[in-house]
């Protein structure tokens, strides 16, 4: 099990990353292989989420892990696993969530 100090740095930092897509007005774009696209942003208050969606160009048109933008600055990195996409343009969904902790 990690340090304490590691387990909190970890929470606030997704508290932060939530805190910030709630509140955010963008502009929210995504990043990937060179190119930059916008995202577009859902709220889904009932689920305790925040959706980004954005379309990609032919994932054979670049790599490495994708960016989540806001106004420019890096909120958030993720790798795609792109193996067995056909060619052409794919839409990406990046989900942000709150979940109450379980007992254990």
């Amino acid at each position: 099990m990690p340090p304490l100090d590691e387990l909190a740095a970890r929470a606030v930092t997704r508290a932060w990353l939530l805190e910030r897509a709630l509140h955010d007005a963008g502009p929210w774009t995504v990043c990937w292989g060179g190119h930059e696209v916008p995202a577009r942003r859902v709220l889904n208050p009932a689920d305790s989420q925040i959706a980004f969606y954005a379309v990609l160009p032919d994932p054979r048109a670049g790599g490495g892990p994708a960016a989540l933008r806001s106004g420019g600055e890096l909120v958030s990195m993720i790798d795609l696993d792109l193996e067995g996409l056909p060619a052409g343009e794919f839409e990406i969904e990046w989900v942000l969530a709150y979940r109450e902790p379980v007992a254990a």
